[in-house]
Formats: structure tokens, C-alpha cells, sequence
């Protein structure tokens, strides 16, 4: 199953390790024995979709994709980035503005975005009626909010924004 690409953010990924069986140490010795792999899981933003791949195959894939202008260059660069911190325990970076911190963002929006797996204020703007739904009443004026942020417009009161938004 293809994963498709948002134009405006990357895919969601997560790292884990699976252990696949070396079959021939198994029969040798009469027990399971494992090959840990590093596996991504890939989650395309807006979707509830997700896809398990071997990291290192998935990343050969996606640099060819890049080179023929189907995936963007600099989302390689952090998806690396975001690995080797996985491999190293140390935290994962974002790719964009973090929702922690922002204003427009209080501890249960956050709680209900990080539910939602939305984490930067540039994944809020570009968030799917599905996210929406996940993220409850008011998600509209949030995800507009984010949208202005990013726009660098000025943001009004959520007052004045649900004036202009039919929910």
C-alpha cells in the first residue's frame, strides 16, 4: 500500500524494534532466535492509515523518491534526524513550531492535540476534519488560530473567529 505525501507536512513516524527470525540459528539451536530490525511505522498527516516498513529499506525508498521530485529533500534530513535521536534516547525533533508553549494552546488542548498525534502548530493548520473531530468542540477556532499563526496574521479573539467559522 503506497503511503501519500501532504504537500505542507511530513508523515507522522514512529521507531520501534522488531526481532525477525533467523531461521537457520533457530534450527541450529532448537529456540527462537531473532535479528533485531529497526522498523518505522508511517502514519501520512490527516490520515488514520498507517504503514510498518524496515527503516533502512523505507529510507532507501523514500531518498529515490525524492531524486525524482516525489518526496521533499528536507524531510529526509529530519526524518534522520528524528532516528538518530530515537536510537540515541534523547528526545525527537519536531518539524515545525511546537504546540508546547504557545499561547493559543492550553494544558487541554494540548493533552487532546498530543491524543490526536498533532504536535506542532503547522500540523494544527493543516489538521483533517478527522483530527478535528478528535480534537472536540472548538477545534475549528484552534485550527484557525494555527492557520493565522502561520500566515503570520494577526489572531483575534476566539469570540471573533467563531463569528466567521460555520461549524
Amino acid at each position: 500500500m503506497p503511503v501519500s505525501v501532504n504537500e505542507d507536512i511530513p508523515p507522522m513516524i514512529d521507531f520501534w524494534i522488531h526481532e525477525y527470525e533467523d531461521r537457520n540459528k533457530t534450527l541450529e539451536k532448537g529456540e527462537f532466535v531473532g535479528i533485531p530490525t529497526d522498523m518505522v511505522t508511517i502514519k501520512p498527516h490527516g490520515s488514520r492509515d498507517t504503514v510498518d516498513r524496515i527503516y533502512t529499506e523505507w529510507l532507501q525508498h523514500i531518498k529515490e523518491q525524492a531524486n525524482v521530485g516525489r518526496f521533499p529533500k528536507d524531510w529526509i534530513v529530519m526524518i534522520q534526524k528524528k532516528y538518530d535521536a530515537w536510537k540515541n534516547g534523547t528526545p525527537m525533533p519536531s518539524f515545525g513550531t511546537p504546540l508546547n508553549g504557545w499561547i493559543h494552546a492550553d494544558p487541554n488542548t494540548l493533552k487532546a492535540c498530543l491524543a490526536a498525534r498533532i504536535t506542532t502548530i503547522e500540523e494544527l493548520a493543516a489538521a483533517s476534519e478527522e483530527s478535528l473531530r478528535h480534537l472536540g468542540m472548538n477545534s475549528r477556532i484552534l485550527k484557525k488560530k494555527a492557520e493565522m499563526y502561520v500566515n503570520q496574521e494577526k489572531i483575534p479573539s476566539s469570540e471573533e473567529i467563531r463569528a466567521t467559522i460555520k461549524d
